[in-house]
């Protein structure tokens, strides 16, 4: 991710993650759970091996951080359909090519048909409004290839360079295996759009990861902790039942047991 080049210390990092599980813990009180249930499905998604250290666990909180807002901004518009949510988004979208060029305009290109889709019969002006809706990050695009020219950008990592044959298969098929719990929230609420509209921004992260996992460029724990904070969202779509809550702890920590067995099953491979 370009935005890895930063520097950030070990007590900015903190206070960043802590910020992050406020707003998870937040969001999920808006959504209708009780305060013990929002702060333990917080805890478990910010718990997550990627930010066991500070230049991963940074680069991991902006890569869920940019996929919960891009996610956010789909549903608020799918509910509000007017200018100021098509800013919002186009916005968001633009964010995340910042965060994570490849990713950023794979959704670009995705999300919005995604979007386009869950609007049913109000479908008019389609041409101007894919033009207002990518604008932005059109703009953001020329701007990343640019300064991509101008300034050697394209060196900057979108994953750890995995050079070793073994590590490499095993992050190519753990990749995918980390979009179980999110595959299984939305297949059992298929029918409401903004769960849909958030299983599509997490469907184009794993399909990215697991692509740059195969040409030797792992992001597998970011993409773990980016589809935790996903599952809370995904999550506080659902209708408001003791089922939600069920599912909820199971599938958050699902997740968090895949992500953490992944992460000491491949420190058995470094120091075997």
């Amino acid at each position: 991710m370009p935005l890895n080049v930063m520097a950030v210390d070990g007590v900015t990092f903190a206070v960043m993650l802590l910020a992050w599980a406020a707003v998870l813990l937040v969001c999920l009180r808006r959504a209708r759970f009780s305060i013990v249930a929002a702060a333990g499905l917080t805890f478990m998604a910010v718990v997550q091996p990627a930010f066991v250290g500070v230049a991963t666990g940074f680069r991991a909180l902006l890569f869920a951080a940019s996929a919960y807002v891009l996610a956010a901004a789909a549903v608020s518009f799918s509910e509000r359909r007017n200018r100021r949510h098509i800013v919002l988004l186009g916005g968001s979208l633009a964010g995340a090519q910042f965060v994570h060029p490849i990713w950023g305009t794979a959704t670009s290109l995705i999300l919005p048909i995604a979007v386009r889709s869950s609007l049913g019969n109000d479908r008019t002006s389609t041409a101007g409004w894919y033009l207002s809706l990518l604008f932005i990050p059109g703009l953001a695009a020329i701007t990343l290839s640019y300064l991509s020219m101008t300034h050697q950008l394209h060196a900057w990592s979108v994953g750890n360079a995995v050079y070793d044959g073994n590590a490499r298969l095993i992050f190519c098929l753990a990749t995918p295996c980390m979009a179980i719990p999110s595959v299984a929230a939305i297949a059992l609420q298929p029918q409401i759009v903004s769960v849909r509209l958030v299983g599509a921004v997490s469907l184009v992260a794993a399909v990215t990861s697991t692509l740059l996992a195969a040409i030797g460029y792992s992001q597998v724990f970011e993409w773990a902790a980016a589809e935790s904070s996903l599952l809370l969202l995904v999550f506080a779509n659902w209708p408001v039942s003791a089922k939600r809550l069920r599912w909820a702890m199971a599938l958050v920590l699902g997740n968090l047991v895949l992500s953490w067995a992944l992460s000491l099953a491949l420190a058995k491979l470094v120091h075997a």
